[in-house]
């Protein structure tokens, strides 16, 4: 555990404190009018760790993602994901387009 805590503490970049998670959430939750998909999600996932959803169709698992993502905007609770240069806050319109899908403006 020590040694983690150590990687951790090297992995900080300028200006974050060490052991800062890559994601962490607390009861974030999502409804759609009465439908609750997401209900009061609570995690921490340290940086350097790697991480999946599991669960049934309608569990919340692309729900919780796009939260973390911004996406989309809670309905209660709060999700943090840790910034970096291979997944940027703002993702470009054509992230999201499907093929054979124009984009507009």
């Amino acid at each position: 555990m020590a040694e983690l805590a150590e990687k951790t503490e090297a992995a900080s970049p300028p200006g974050e404190a060490a052991g800062t998670p890559a994601v962490k959430t607390v009861e974030l939750t999502k409804r759609f009018g009465h439908t609750v998909a997401l209900a009061g999600l609570s995690m921490t996932v340290p940086r350097g760790e790697v991480f999946g959803f599991l669960g049934p169709n309608g569990a919340g698992k692309t729900t919780a993602v796009k939260l973390l993502l911004g996406l989309l905007k809670p309905t209660s609770g709060q999700g943090y994901r840790r910034p970096s240069h291979a997944a940027p806050d703002r993702l470009p319109a054509r992230a999201l387009s499907l093929p054979g899908l124009a984009v507009r403006s």
